[in-house]
């Protein structure tokens, strides 16, 4: 490019001087000055054109720079954020590999058990074929001889080879009862880690422990029939639905066994009487003193009941059906639910 435009400069240059000395014959001087003129406006306005081109390539090239600098960032952000996924996948990862080397180790303990059984039946098979061998010679050489005593040895060889065909036929067939025997016994094992393990989970949903201690508020008057609520929890342990007995007074069981429940009452309301009930079946009643109308004493009434309850078995308070009952609050009526066994 600055070579085209040298070139350019000069061939405009020389033309320039080639009109100046032929207009110089003639005795005209303008065109001169017109000429060089027009060539130094030229070249103002190709310096000008270059500088800016050289101003927009640098704005690019910084605006580009600063666009790469950004998403180099925002790279370096996400691969931080991306960091603990990486790590929970190497930890997935080096557990992954932890489980196929112990695969691997019990499938060589294996593979060495089964090397040694394949070993001994070799050993056993190469005894018998030599053995056998040895006395199909001894017999060929004994069937050569012609007496009767010689005969009867013969008898004797053949009774003992069959005796060794036995004897090698019941080694055989022990090794394949003791096999059974062993594969009977893993499966027993196996049946007997999963009885224990069942076991272990009936034994530990048994010691679950369970207790629940609530007391009345304030006093209150329950209609015949109606549900005695204690809506003020001081003790829950092992219970899952503390709320729902708070709201509707009933004992929903979620661990199986036996259970102690004991309801105390503060009122004044004459021959009142409350059922501690099961599934809607009644446990015991609480019957309040009569006493004389024209005084109101209050009576404080206890009611205790043992029972076996399993999952799903309600237990709740309710007021006998015709009588009303005034139960007194501040703490002073509570019913307690404890898991014994």
């Amino acid at each position: 490019m600055k070579y085209a435009l040298l070139l350019s400069t000069i061939f405009s240059v020389s033309a320039g001087l080639l009109l100046d000395h032929e207009n110089s014959q003639h005795g005209t001087e303008s065109s001169t000055y017109l000429l060089v003129s027009k060539y130094l406006s030229g070249q103002r306005t190709i310096h000008h054109e270059i500088e800016e081109l050289r101003s927009q390539h640098e704005l690019s090239i910084n605006l580009l720079t600063s666009q790469l600098k950004t998403k180099f960032e925002e790279l370096d952000t996400l691969m931080k954020a991306k960091s603990p996924g990486n790590n929970s996948c190497q930890t997935t990862v080096e557990n992954l590999k932890e489980t196929v080397r112990e695969l691997n180790e019990n499938n060589t303990r294996l593979e060495h058990d089964v090397y040694e059984l394949q070993s001994k039946y070799t050993i056993l098979s190469r005894v018998f074929e030599n053995r056998t061998i040895e006395l199909n010679h001894k017999i060929d050489e004994l069937y050569r001889l012609k007496t009767i005593q010689q005969l009867q040895t013969v008898n004797y060889m053949q009774n003992k080879v069959q005796f060794l065909d036995s004897s090698v036929t019941s080694l055989l067939s022990r090794e394949q009862a003791r096999n059974q025997d062993f594969l009977a016994l893993y499966n027993m094992t196996k049946q007997s880690q999963e009885s224990i393990t069942s076991l272990q989970h009936d034994v530990s949903k048994h010691n679950d422990k369970v207790a629940y201690f609530a007391c009345r508020k304030l006093r209150t008057t329950f209609a015949g029939g109606a549900t005695l609520i204690f809506e003020s929890t001081k003790t829950s342990v092992g219970i899952t639905n503390s709320s729902s007995i708070q709201t509707t007074g009933q004992f929903n069981c979620t661990v199986p066994g036996i259970y102690h429940i004991s309801v105390a009452l503060t009122s004044y309301s004459s021959k009142a009487v409350f059922l501690i009930m099961k599934n809607k079946n009644e446990l015991i009643k609480g019957w309040v003193n009569e006493y004389n109308t024209q005084h109101t004493d209050w009576q404080f009434v206890t009611a205790v009941a043992l029972t076996e309850l399993n999952i799903g078995d309600i237990l709740d308070v309710t007021a006998y059906p015709s009588t009303p009952v005034v139960v007194e609050g501040s703490d002073y009526s509570c019913i307690t639910i404890v898991k014994m066994l």
